[in-house]
């Protein structure tokens, strides 16, 4: 999957914007890519297998984007009922939790939100895209007041990629595996 969005972060009063690509192909690999006005690099994250690498060229500090919550989100085990506690259903939604707490849509079986270690994520604006129900919205919102808005421009599905997708751009640092992995 390859989706192209546009961001406002909004810390301490402060919001900054930018566009970013994210670029996910299973079982283990991804490029998560921001950037600010004009195509300036802030932020470049590629995980192949249990390696990851982190660049911000501009100094920023590599925490300042959640890695662990990109892994575990698109590289989730799949959800196995015997290991899940489901709640109570309200206004179609089922609360779940299953390793993080989540928020089940009873009608299509698509998640509505979740909450994980360091935040929670609310999911809207669901469109089909090649027969894939994906959210064109979603508000990530951390522990300690910053909060992301995420607009999805464009979705690709199963697109063809290039191995150099996932080459760690010149100067990227080695960061530990998650210990949860």
């Amino acid at each position: 999957m390859r989706a192209t969005f546009s961001a406002d972060v909004v810390r301490e009063g402060s919001t900054r914007s930018v566009t970013g690509v994210l670029v996910v192909a299973k079982p283990d690999r991804y490029r998560f890519r921001l950037m600010l006005p004009f195509g300036v690099t802030v932020f470049d994250q590629v995980r192949d297998g249990k390696h990851t690498w982190t660049l911000t060229p501009l100094g920023a500090p590599s925490g300042a984007v959640d890695g662990r919550w990109l892994s575990n989100t698109f590289f989730a085990e799949a959800l196995d009922p015997s290991h899940c506690q489901f709640g109570v259903e309200r206004d179609g939604i089922l609360d779940t939790t299953c390793g993080r707490r989540l928020y089940i849509r009873t009608s299509d079986a698509t998640i509505a939100a979740e909450e994980f270690l360091t935040g929670d994520a609310q999911y809207d604006d669901e469109r089909v895209v090649d027969q894939v129900l994906l959210p064109f919205r979603i508000q990530l919102t951390y522990r300690g007041g910053t909060s992301v808005r995420v607009t999805i421009d464009h979705y690709e599905v199963n697109p063809i990629l290039a191995p150099q997708v996932f080459t760690p751009p010149p100067g990227a640092e080695l960061v530990a595996p998650p210990s949860d992995r």
